[in-house]
């Protein structure tokens, strides 16, 4: 059951990404296309060589940071196997969102005879770290241009208001009924109960690593440099193009919030990312065409960049782990 489930899930996202990319193309004119030819030839391809490679040292130091949770619950693990862990998450989640962290920690369970719920536990711990790391870039972000973010939403949802409440009152729902099944499951002796009871204390002791971590300031360290070298492998692909090079770190920082709210809409962000790209852009008095194949120049190096590192590493997992000198 679980194989036809994530197919279905796989053609979902990608039948929305190539939506999304015919809902922009088909309005271009002969004029915009020709634009948009004219921006790519005239990328300096250098600047996206420096983007890839602060996307591979902001990789290399998220495996390192990983290593202060695991540790924390008494799990010790080998760098190259958390790095090639961590570049297979990034890969499989270009076919399949949110399946990347699960081959995640099948590979640490793997190679490293770690507990995957342990594992998973100090992974979502993690996430929720990033996720309020975005949260606090994106409400910088709107605090800083509020004038401009208000405007864009009102315009935006002027005519759906009914639709967004909507959405809430369906989204506190289904919160609640999800409480409310775990409670129930909690009290239950059925075996299914108690597997997921033993599962659950696993993630649980999982998460609350993050307040066993000995060096809570390297911890921190690290991810401010992970958010730091984000934010740095999008800003230095704007001197790429003349277009973009006067774009100020508003709109850097904006199209990066958005850019990585898309991401979760499609594998990889296909066809979400370059038109979250381009809204913010456009903001900022660079034309959609021009903004539009800016983003897929963002997409398609960070793309290359994770597809090239995660073959790689799904090639190196089984050499490294034949007891080669460099594996720890």
């Amino acid at each position: 059951m679980k194989k036809p489930k994530r197919l279905l899930t796989l053609f979902l996202s990608l039948g929305l990404g190539i939506l999304l990319i015919w809902l922009v193309v088909r309005k271009f004119t002969p004029k915009d296309v020709a634009e948009m030819k004219s921006a790519l030839e005239r990328t300096d391809l250098w600047w996206l060589l420096v983007s890839a490679i602060l996307g591979i040292i902001s990789h290399i130091s998220r495996a390192i940071r990983w290593d202060y949770t695991l540790s924390a619950i008494g799990i010790q693990t080998g760098f190259w196997n958390r790095f090639f862990a961590v570049m297979t998450n990034y890969m499989v989640n270009l076919a399949i969102p949110r399946m990347g962290e699960v081959s995640r920690c099948a590979v640490l369970t793997r190679y490293e005879n770690t507990p995957f719920n342990k594992a998973f536990g100090t992974l979502i711990a993690e996430r929720v770290i990033d996720l309020l790391v975005l949260v606090f870039l994106a409400v910088g972000f709107v605090t800083w241009q509020h004038h401009a973010v208000l405007s864009y939403l009102y315009a935006l949802f002027q005519d759906k208001i009914p639709r967004v409440e909507m959405l809430l009152a369906i989204s506190v729902s289904a919160s609640a009924g999800l409480g409310a099944g775990l409670f129930l499951l909690r009290k239950s002796k059925h075996p299914l109960a108690q597997k997921t009871k033993t599962l659950t204390q696993g993630l649980v002791e999982g998460v609350r690593s993050i307040g066993k971590v000995k060096r809570k300031w390297a911890f921190v360290g690290y991810t401010i440099l992970i958010w730091s070298l984000y934010v740095s492998m999008t800003g230095v692909c704007y001197l790429a193009l003349p277009e973009t090079r006067s774009v100020p770190f508003a709109g850097v920082l904006g199209a990066f919030v958005l850019g990585g709210i898309s991401i979760i809409a499609t594998p990889g962000g296909l066809g979400a990312y370059p038109i979250a790209i381009q809204q913010v852009l456009l903001r900022y008095g660079v034309t959609a065409a021009a903004g539009y194949a800016f983003g897929w120049l963002i997409w398609l190096v960070q793309t290359f960049m994770v597809l090239t590192l995660g073959l790689a590493s799904a090639i190196a997992l089984p050499l490294v782990n034949k007891g080669y000198p460099w594996r720890r």
